[in-house]
């Protein structure tokens, strides 16, 4: 087995970096492109008449193959080379992003992005772990802060361009964006990227992988389904998610006792990476539930062009790429508690300010807000990523990335499940006195009701269904700042005294081999 050292020629680290990043966006616009495509899958003539419960799913099933697949990636990149691994996920997303496009019903969709979800998962960590090993210490931070950037880049592109062919064509021409970006990955990571292994083969874990997915998704499940198919009151959503819980508690334990394990719980024995994965889960889960409920809100409520909707996307994806740079270079001087807690802290502030939207909100200010949310995530999650990495012994890289990236995950998914149910739930009970015997269907989503009120010509229920869903919303968005206020303050007590010092005087993980 090969092992390869750190490139010492820059501008080779500059051509695979770009690789890199081309791999990342790709992910980046998928994780954003579906939620302007939301609006259109509901519409029973124009898309596929999804239903609340079924968009989540399409949303977080996308996250949840992805944070479940990322523990068996950083083993294969490890064992099999992360150049072939990164190499096989572009392959398999770009075939998912094809099935996804010419998807004839919801759960054809569904399944579909289950397969681009384990595409994305064997991209990451490779990813991470190539920079580990091409990027010596001293420019590793700068080139993470690069790499992490693409989220910007997959924020603004994929609303923009989706928008624009939701407008001009059908709803999976979204999907089509992916195709060409897979190429052109495909062909740059055969011709540049270094095909890294790790010294120490590590076996494959399938019993870890079908624990933690059968638990995700049982959890997943209750909370979805407890909000949309007949309340909270019925055993089968406490069973699916005590028996999710169950399954995730033994899928911690089974990798606790390995010596090698794909998902290592040992890592955590850090009190900084234990509390860096924590927050960047929490900020991932916030921002997968606003995007669920922003969808709705610019083209539901306001009813907005799909186009229009993703320019609102802009000056996020913008505070994002400057965030992103800004954040590693403050971070340098002031450390990562005085940064990336501070902009953790303004996030919590932005979710708060969304309780002054409504359908009259100006743009202006509402993409002012946008720009501030961009920013905080780009300060907090290059800085903090950067910092996590820094605990890991190097051949440790490609399985503490999969631990760092799977957590984001995890909390993308539990955003959807429960920022989503929130919204939904909330609607559902808001809007119940307004449709005078209507039959229970009009009340699912601000979506069907809107239809029968334009099927029935009653004007005043479209608007009795904005003001319920405005109303859901701000419920949404003040839970959603309470957790990201909880994530800030286990960010500052854990980093409150770090100080930049050289890498190879940072506290390292005992890992037990």
């Amino acid at each position: 087995m090969s092992t390869i050292h750190p490139v010492t020629d820059v501008r080779r680290q500059r051509r695979v970096l770009a690789i890199l990043v081309v791999s990342a966006v790709l992910i980046w616009i998928d994780s954003t492109v579906l939620g302007i495509a939301l609006e259109r899958l509901a519409d029973p003539v124009h898309g596929l008449g999804a239903t609340p419960g079924q968009l989540q799913w399409a949303l977080g099933i996308y996250s949840l193959l992805f944070a479940t697949a990322l523990f068996l990636a950083g083993a294969l990149g490890d064992r099999y080379g992360h150049r072939t691994i990164l190499m096989l996920g572009l392959l398999i997303f770009g075939l998912a992003s094809a099935w996804a496009a010419w998807a004839g019903g919801p759960v054809a969709l569904i399944l579909a992005r289950a397969l681009m979800g384990l595409g994305g998962a064997l991209i990451m960590p490779p990813s991470m772990a190539i920079i580990g090993w091409v990027f010596p210490p001293e420019r590793r931070a700068g080139a993470i802060a690069v790499w992490g950037s693409s989220a910007g880049v997959g924020v603004a592109v994929g609303p923009v361009l989706g928008g624009l062919l939701i407008d001009h064509f059908w709803w999976g021409s979204v999907f089509t964006i992916n195709l060409p970006i897979v190429a052109f990955g495909l062909v740059g990571a055969a011709l540049v990227l270094p095909n890294p292994r790790s010294p120490q083969r590590r076996r494959l874990d399938p019993l870890g992988l079908g624990l933690s997915t059968l638990g995700l998704l049982g959890v997943s499940y209750g909370l979805i389904e407890g909000g949309h198919q007949g309340g909270w009151d019925r055993w089968q959503v406490w069973a699916s998610i005590g028996a999710g819980l169950v399954l995730l508690a033994g899928f911690i334990f089974s990798e606790w006792r390995e010596d090698q394990p794909s998902f290592d719980p040992r890592l955590f024995r850090n009190r900084r990476f234990a509390a860096g994965n924590f927050t960047l889960a929490i900020v991932f889960l916030t921002l997968t539930g606003q995007s669920f409920y922003l969808a709705f809100y610019y083209q539901g409520a306001r009813g907005m062009s799909a186009l229009a909707a993703g320019l609102m996307s802009l000056p996020a994806a913008t505070g994002v790429i400057i965030g992103s740079q800004l954040g590693a270079r403050l971070a340098a001087r002031f450390g990562v508690a005085r940064v990336s807690g501070t902009a953790v802290l303004v996030l919590a502030a932005c979710f708060e300010l969304n309780l002054l939207y409504d359908v009259n909100t100006s743009l202006v200010w509402i993409g002012i807000v946008g720009g501030a949310v961009g920013l905080s995530i780009g300060m907090t999650t290059a800085p903090t990523t950067a910092a996590i990495m820094a605990t890991l012994p190097l051949d440790r890289m490609g399985a503490g990335s999969a631990v760092n990236n799977a957590l984001r995950q995890v909390g993308s998914v539990l955003g959807v499940a429960v920022l989503g149910t929130i919204v939904s739930s909330t609607y559902q009970h808001a809007i119940a006195p307004s449709l005078g015997g209507l039959p229970d269907a009009a009340g699912t989503s601000a979506e069907a009701t809107r239809h029968v009120a334009g099927t029935l010509h009653r004007p005043e229920l479209v608007q009795a269904a904005n003001d319920a869903f405005i109303h859901a919303m701000h419920v949404a968005a003040g839970v959603a700042g309470g957790i990201v206020l909880v994530g800030a303050i286990v960010l500052l007590l854990a980093f409150r005294e770090t100080r930049r010092v050289p890498e190879d005087q940072q506290e390292k993980v005992p890992v037990e081999i």
